[in-house]
């Protein structure tokens, strides 16, 4: 009888191996750019780069800690903070408040935020006791803008969630400051080193900028700003947190708001969810003429003086001994 051969061991296993590593060899970058992109998000969540130095170097919380810092009040002051958006960043000096109130023992700071909402007030106001400031009131500046909540203030704020992917939903921070860079190493940078500290430009509103403004805000009725509702709620929770608040409505450049056909009628429901004792503004375009601002929504350097001055007697009465 005929003996059988002996059996060979299959070898499917390394002909299958090599078939993954010749798909592989193609399409590598199908395989290896996800993981690194998901690598990648997940060590910038962690690490939160935006609210960091340098990212965050120009950012309008971070200076306004640190200008708190530079002049910390006494123990026994009281602490007055001016919250909004960029229109009160730009729009308010506190060190002339300060001296204009004539109150040695009053403290004013201001934490105006651009791109802020007057959604994020509560939150700014628990970061700054967090901190160590503890107002015992509060100025809220409140224009168009910070009403509307269309504005993207996107994670700019530690109080906000934040979104992923995180490189989208940063990317105008990581790009400008990447740009800077950039232009610091090319020379380019230096020609900004003599500007004004506030960097609050000069000039008037051109048509370019009231375009911008109308696109964003004309045609649309007062009850297209939710926000506005929920004023009234912003000052109770304020003011359960011990505050008083104190509410500002601002002038805007008249050459914008006049061909806003819904501004009156916005203005005027501000003015209804508003504090009775609040300071309106808004109509007033004798007094805030379109030389004081460099944009709708902004006061130039004329424009902050002006502007500051309109609130200091407001204040010193609001903030008398009753």
């Amino acid at each position: 009888m005929a003996s059988t051969a002996p059996a060979i061991p299959s070898a499917t296993g390394a002909p299958s191996r090599r078939r993954w590593l010749t798909w592989y060899r193609r399409y590598y970058l199908l395989v290896n750019l996800p993981v690194l992109l998901l690598v990648t998000e997940l060590l910038l969540v962690r690490f939160d780069l935006i609210h960091r130095w340098p990212f965050n170097e120009k950012d309008d919380l971070t200076k306004a800690f640190t200008s708190y810092a530079e002049r910390p009040p006494p123990a026994s002051a009281k602490v007055l903070l001016l919250l909004g958006n960029s229109a009160t960043d730009r729009g308010l000096d506190p060190q002339a408040i300060e001296a204009g109130l004539g109150d040695p023992g009053l403290r004013v700071y201001n934490f105006g935020l651009k791109g802020a909402r007057l959604d994020d007030t509560l939150g700014l106001v628990d970061l700054a006791r967090a901190r160590g400031v503890a107002p015992t009131a509060v100025v809220l500046g409140i224009n168009t803008y910070l009403i509307d909540h269309k504005v993207a203030v996107d994670t700019l704020y530690p109080w906000l969630v934040r979104r992923t992917p995180y490189v989208y939903f940063h990317r105008s921070r990581i790009r400008t400051k990447l740009w800077r860079w950039v232009k610091s190493l090319v020379g380019l940078e230096r020609r900004r080193l003599g500007k004004d500290s506030d960097d609050i430009p000069d000039g008037k509103t051109p048509e370019s900028a009231i375009q911008t403004f109308l696109a964003e805000f004309d045609r649309r009725p007062a009850d297209d700003f939710p926000m506005v509702e929920q004023l009234p709620d912003v000052v109770a929770e304020l003011t359960r947190r011990g505050l008083r608040v104190l509410v500002v409505l601002y002038p805007m450049a008249p050459s914008g708001t006049r061909r806003m056909a819904e501004y009156d009628a916005l203005t005027a429901a501000i003015r209804a969810k508003a504090p009775a004792d609040s300071l309106d503004l808004t109509h007033a375009p004798e007094r805030f003429t379109d030389d004081m601002f460099y944009d709708v929504g902004h006061p130039n350097r004329a424009g902050r003086a002006a502007v500051t001055q309109a609130v200091i007697p407001w204040l010193r009465q609001e903030l008398a001994p009753r």
